[in-house]
């Protein structure tokens, strides 16, 4: 089957004639390739290349190159030049992170349906190596070629077929000259390594091509089996989520279930070796990532999401009504009590008695010296000292917002009310507030 039936086919398959692409566009050997596939095919597709300014004059040549290119072949090209300021050490993975903003962003503003990158199968079998070689078993199944939005249609296909394919349509391309340097570790692997390992054992590209598709496969039952298994044993709170420590087998590590549940978040490996040590540390001990927050509680290791946008204050104007607070809807409504009436006791539920409160009430992130009669308590005390009492750590107080009237804090949503506006037996009318967490804006995978 020839390279262009054979993308054309794969193509065809995953997508309707009507999508548009983005095509990620270096100007060398592979892009060039993809790119010329797919000026053959029925898709409309643009493309994006991203000029780092690393390498002086042959960077902007390879820019020209590319916007030429689609110039004569009129295509519209998006073309990021990046201003030259403080490098990090890291080159690969700040530009890798410049690259997918830059795409991403014109598969917005194009309403593409993805993105086209050509990485193909000896990239494939690089990153495998890499991966392993840095000890990262969750990464030995490689790279995805269906990975949305991103989508790799050369990704089966060899490298000599790739430059078999340019020979033939006496195409045109630019070398990057790092590519010959073994600085990077990639580069190395590429020159000095699998070369022989490849002579060595009489490794065909149909093998490489099964064995990495045999990885990606216990890859993703791995990763289904994992995300099942802790689905099954969090517990969801209102304000955050719980793995207990007695869900973990005895005779297994909790590692690779804590790196699975927490790394979308943000935590690294060297994070997970902290939290795993924090088990034996004393309740509200903890580990930040940029994004969420892990404490240690008597149960186990509790997840608190950091929000960066949690408002000063919300009012409600009256007894029944649903407002939302940092992903948390809470819905306000009054009643008649019955008779006889037990009151809900569950973290997510506050009843009070409603004559007992002044509308509006404030919904507000506490503040030092804010002061609360707890139920069942005859004098007040500072609300820092409540949120300490509930074990509440000083990191993730502003999700637990106070509930107060025109004159006093009339409780603490997903805590307790004051000992003022308790339900009593000459209560007559009821207002309930309840919460639930809205659906979560960082998906498991």
């Amino acid at each position: 089957m020839s390279l262009l039936k054979e993308i054309h086919d794969f193509l065809t398959e995953q997508f309707d004639a009507s999508d548009r692409f983005v095509v990620g566009v270096s100007g060398g050997m592979d892009s060039m390739v993809l790119a010329d596939i797919l000026l053959q095919l029925p898709f409309s597709f643009s493309i994006a290349h991203v000029n780092y300014q690393l390498r002086g004059e042959e960077s902007n040549g390879d820019e020209d190159f590319v916007v030429q290119w689609a110039k004569q072949n009129q295509i519209h090209s998006h073309v990021l030049k990046v201003q030259k300021e403080s490098i990090p050490e890291n080159t690969q993975n700040w530009a890798r992170k410049i690259r997918r903003e830059h795409f991403e962003n014109c598969l917005k503003e194009q309403n593409a349906k993805c993105i086209l990158l050509a990485q193909h199968l000896n990239d494939q079998w690089e990153t495998q190596w890499l991966q392993w070689l840095r000890g990262s078993v969750n990464g030995l199944g490689g790279i995805k070629k269906i990975d949305v939005p991103y989508c790799r249609p050369l990704l089966d296909i060899p490298k000599k077929e790739i430059e078999q394919y340019a020979q033939q349509r006496s195409l045109t391309w630019r070398e990057d000259s790092s590519n010959a340097k073994d600085d990077y570790s990639r580069n190395y692997l590429r020159h000095q390594i699998l070369p022989n390992v490849k002579e060595r054992f009489e490794i065909s590209d149909e093998q490489i091509k099964d064995h990495s598709e045999k990885l990606q496969e216990h890859q993703d039952w791995w990763n289904f089996f994992l995300k099942n298994w802790i689905d099954e044993n969090l517990i969801h709170e209102p304000f955050s989520t719980t793995l207990p420590f007695h869900s973990i087998p005895a005779h297994l590590s909790a590692s690779t279930i804590l790196y699975h549940w927490l790394s979308p978040y943000g935590f690294s490996s060297k994070d997970i070796e902290a939290i795993l040590e924090i088990k034996h540390s004393q309740n509200g001990s903890l580990r930040r990532s940029p994004q969420a927050v892990v404490t240690k509680t008597d149960m186990g290791w509790s997840l608190s999401i950091i929000h960066t946008n949690i408002p000063s204050s919300i009012r409600i104007d009256e007894p029944n009504c649903t407002v939302n607070w940092d992903g948390i809807k809470v819905e306000c409504r009054s009643f008649q009590k019955s008779s006889p009436f037990e009151v809900v006791k569950k973290a997510n539920f506050l009843q009070m008695d409603i004559s007992k409160i002044q509308f509006p009430l404030t919904l507000r992130i506490w503040n030092n010296g804010d002061k609360i009669q707890p139920l069942g308590m005859s004098g007040t005390m500072l609300l820092s000292d409540y949120y300490t009492h509930k074990k509440i750590h000083t990191s993730i107080r502003n999700k637990f917002p106070v509930i107060a009237d025109q004159n006093k804090i009339i409780g603490v949503l997903g805590l307790g009310i004051a000992q003022s506006v308790k339900i009593t037996e000459t209560t007559e009318s009821i207002i309930q507030i309840q919460h639930l967490p809205l659906p979560s804006s960082l998906p498991f995978e």
